[in-house]
C-alpha cells in the first residue's frame, strides 16, 4: 500500500487494489512517512472502507477531530458486533459510534451525564445489541480507566439498532418516542408505577415496538372486530381512554391513523399492565 495522505502520526489515507480510498491506522504507522512511500505493513492495526467518496471524507474529517483511543475502541466495538450479531450494519456505524464514544468520554470528564429513560427497554428488547454497548464500556474501563454508567451502554446499543435499520436514525428515534411517550402517558394518566420487571411490561414493549414498526413501513392492519372493539371498550374504559390518548399523540406527531383494532390492543395490554399482580 502507497500513503497518499498523512493524516496525523496514526492515520493514513491510502487506495486497496480495486483504487478505492481506505483509511489506514496503526501506532505511529504516518510517522515520519511522505505521500508515495510505502506504508509498513507491520504498523497496520486497522483498514476502514466505505461504500462511498462522501462516506470516505466524512470518515476522514472525525478522525482529524476524535481521539485516537476513541477510535481504536469504537474499532473494536463494531468488530464484537459483527461477530455477536448475525445482521448487516449499515457502513457508516464506524462514523456515528466513533464521534459518540468520543463525546461520550468527554461528557464523563466533565461529569455532564447523560441519562437513558429506555435502558430497561433497550435491555429486554435488544439483548445482543445491549451486550455490545455493555462490551464498550468495559472496553472503555479497561482502556481508559473511566467506569461509564450503565445509560451508557443502552446509548451505545442504539447506534448498533440504528445500523441494523440501514443508518436511518429517524427510525430509531421514532421508536424511542413512540415507546417513551406511550408509557408517560400512561404514567400521568394512573399516577401509577409500572412494574419494568413484569411479563406484561415486557409485553407491552414488544407489542409498542410491533407498532413502531408498522409506523415506519406505513401499514397498518386493515380488519376490523366491531364487537371485540366495542366490548373492549365498554369492559375496560379507564383504560380505552388511556389507549384513545395514544392514538391521539401517534395520529398527531406521526401523521399516521391508528384504527379502532389497534386502540383495543393497546387496551388489553395496559389492562394487563395496570393489573399485573
Amino acid at each position: 500500500m502507497l500513503a497518499i495522505k498523512i493524516m496525523n502520526n496514526n492515520i493514513v489515507s491510502s487506495t486497496d487494489e480495486t483504487g478505492h480510498e481506505i483509511i489506514v491506522m496503526g501506532k505511529g504507522i504516518g510517522w515520519q512517512l511522505k505521500p508515495g512511500s510505502v506504508i509498513d505493513p507491520t504498523k497496520v492495526d486497522k483498514i476502514f472502507r466505505m461504500d462511498t467518496a462522501t462516506s470516505s471524507a466524512k470518515l476522514k474529517k472525525l478522525f482529524l477531530e476524535v481521539n485516537v483511543e476513541s477510535i481504536s475502541i469504537s474499532s473494536q466495538v463494531v468488530d464484537y458486533a459483527y461477530q455477536q450479531i448475525s445482521k448487516k450494519f449499515n457502513k457508516n456505524l464506524i462514523i456515528s459510534l466513533t464521534d459518540h464514544i468520543d463525546f461520550a468520554i468527554e461528557r464523563f470528564e466533565k461529569n455532564i451525564p447523560l441519562r437513558n429513560d429506555l435502558t430497561f427497554w433497550i435491555k429486554k428488547m435488544f439483548p445482543e445489541e445491549f451486550d455490545v454497548g455493555q462490551y464498550a464500556i468495559n472496553l472503555i474501563k479497561e482502556e481508559l480507566h473511566l467506569e461509564m454508567p450503565i445509560d451508557e451502554a443502552a446509548h451505545i446499543a442504539m447506534h448498533i439498532i440504528n445500523a441494523e435499520m440501514d443508518g436511518n436514525m429517524v427510525h430509531t428515534n421514532e421508536i424511542t418516542s413512540l415507546i417513551s411517550t406511550s408509557l408517560q402517558i400512561i404514567h400521568v394518566k394512573t399516577g401509577k408505577a409500572i412494574d419494568e420487571t413484569s411479563f406484561a411490561y415486557e409485553r407491552f414493549l414488544r407489542h409498542l415496538l410491533a407498532l413502531a414498526q408498522r409506523i415506519i413501513v406505513k401499514k397498518m392492519n386493515v380488519d376490523q372486530n366491531v364487537e371485540l372493539n366495542q366490548a373492549i371498550q365498554r369492559q375496560f374504559s379507564k383504560e380505552y381512554k388511556i389507549a384513545t390518548a395514544i392514538q391521539q399523540f401517534i395520529q398527531k406527531d406521526f401523521q399516521f391513523e391508528v384504527n379502532d383494532d389497534e386502540v383495543t390492543f393497546l387496551t388489553i395490554h395496559i389492562h394487563r399492565l395496570l393489573n399485573d399482580d
